[in-house]
C-alpha cells in the first residue's frame, strides 16, 4: 500500500511549501514599560468604546481590510463583557460576544462566539497574551501591544492549522474613542 505511506508524506511537503506562503508577523518588541506605567488591562483598556482597524492576510487570498467596532463594560456577575461588530472590505458582518473573567491579576479566562472551548488569555507587562481553539484543527493566537498612552493597542493575530502551519494573519491597530465610530462604506476610512 504506497498511497498509505505517500500521504503523510504529501502532507509533510504541503506544509513546507505552504508555510512559505504567508508572511511572518515581525518580532515587534514591547514599548519601554516606564516606571509605574500600567499593565495590560484588559477589562479597563477595552471598557467603553473601541474601534480597531487592520489588515487580515489569509493563506492563498489577498490581504483585506477589516474594521471592529466594540462595546465594552463590567458585569453585574464580576465578569465582563466586550461585543464586537467586525465589518470586512466587502460590507459583510459579524458579529461576537466576549465575556471574560479575571482569575489572578495577570491571567484571565473567557468564552467568545468564535472559539471552540475556553480561552485563555496572560497578560506581561504591557502584553496580552491570548489563545483558543477555533475548531476543525484550527487555533488563535493574539499578541496585544498596550501603546504609550493606554488607548492605542497593536494585535498581531495569527490563525494555525494543527497549531503549526500559519493560515492567517490579523495587523490591527486598535483604539479607545469616546463615543461609538462606525465603519462607513465597509472596512475602514
Amino acid at each position: 500500500m504506497p498511497t498509505v505511506r505517500l500521504r503523510p508524506a504529501l502532507a509533510a511537503a504541503a506544509l513546507v511549501v505552504l508555510g512559505g506562503c504567508l508572511t511572518a508577523h515581525p518580532r515587534v518588541p514591547p514599548p519601554p514599560r516606564p516606571p509605574g506605567a500600567p499593565a495590560f488591562t484588559p477589562d479597563v483598556f477595552f471598557a467603553g468604546w473601541t474601534r480597531g482597524l487592520g489588515v487580515l492576510d489569509v493563506r492563498l487570498r489577498s490581504p483585506e481590510l477589516l474594521c471592529v467596532v466594540g462595546y465594552g463594560e463590567a458585569q453585574p456577575d464580576g465578569t465582563f463583557r466586550l461585543d464586537q461588530t467586525v465589518t470586512h472590505a466587502d460590507g459583510r458582518t459579524e458579529e461576537r460576544t466576549w465575556t471574560m473573567r479575571r482569575e489572578t491579576p495577570t491571567r484571565y479566562t473567557a468564552t467568545l462566539t468564535d472559539a471552540e472551548g475556553e480561552v485563555t488569555a496572560t497578560v506581561e507587562g504591557r502584553e496580552l497574551f491570548i489563545r483558543y481553539s477555533m475548531g476543525g484543527g484550527l487555533s488563535m493566537r493574539q499578541r496585544l501591544i498596550l501603546q504609550s498612552g493606554g488607548r492605542t493597542a497593536l494585535n498581531l493575530s495569527t490563525v494555525s492549522a494543527l497549531g503549526v502551519l500559519p493560515v492567517a494573519r490579523l495587523n490591527e491597530q486598535i483604539q479607545k474613542t469616546d463615543a461609538r465610530v462606525p465603519c462607513a462604506g465597509g472596512a475602514g476610512s
